[in-house]
């Protein structure tokens, strides 16, 4: 019976001969090489991912033969599933602080808290606890001071204006969704001309961010 015998060329693993197919394990490298075997010729050994026995607990081989702890994958899954969840409960908080006010005459501070917005990017905040922000673009740039509001008038003093209170009757109107809802602001008496402009040039939409 012929023997194989083996050959390097060119670099390569070859066997040469005749018999049945060969397979050599190599422990230090973690893969099998295998090759079919036809008298006479020459085939390159084929690599095959192997993982030794002693390799197998606690530990998993992948494709290419490398040693993956089981441990490490298990805690990458549980991590990856964590931020997910985080994320989400993120943005379930966001969404439960979207709470446009409903249509009517607002009673109170909390039923028109939010940012409202118009058309030309001025931006109006309204806190449940008083305080009040304006940004307009093209105007007096950023004010803040404090307001009340009870059964629809609406008084407040801002730092654009000094000491000079304004009154103003709101209501509500459209949806109550972000988009859709909107403070309609009319003027009662306030002296502050830049502030009674800006607050009664356009409709104030409630916005979600």
């Amino acid at each position: 019976m012929a023997l194989a015998r083996r050959a390097f060329v060119s670099g390569a693993d070859f066997w040469v001969g005749a018999g049945p197919p060969f397979t050599s394990r190599s422990r230090a490298h973690g893969v099998h090489l295998t090759r079919p075997r036809t008298g006479g010729q020459a085939f390159p050994l084929r690599r095959k991912a192997f993982c030794p026995a002693w390799t197998r607990n606690p530990f998993v081989c992948n494709d290419s033969g490398m040693r993956v702890d089981k441990r490490l994958a298990v805690l990458a899954i549980v991590a990856a599933v964590a931020l997910t969840g985080c994320g989400s409960k993120a943005r379930l908080a966001e969404m439960q602080n979207v709470r446009p006010p409903a249509a009517g005459t607002p009673d109170g501070p909390a039923s028109v808290s939010g940012i409202y917005r118009t058309l030309r990017s001025a931006t109006l905040q309204l806190r449940s606890d008083g305080k009040i922000t304006m940004i307009i673009p093209q105007g007096d740039g950023a004010s803040s001071g404090r307001f009340t509001l009870q059964q629809g008038r609406f008084e407040m003093q801002t730092s654009n204006c000094g000491e000079v209170a304004g009154s103003y009757d709101v209501t509500v109107t459209g949806e109550q969704k972000a988009g859709k809802a909107t403070l309609v602001i009319t003027e009662v008496d306030d002296p502050c001309q830049p502030r009674l402009r800006d607050l009664t040039s356009d409709p104030w939409v409630y916005s979600d961010s």
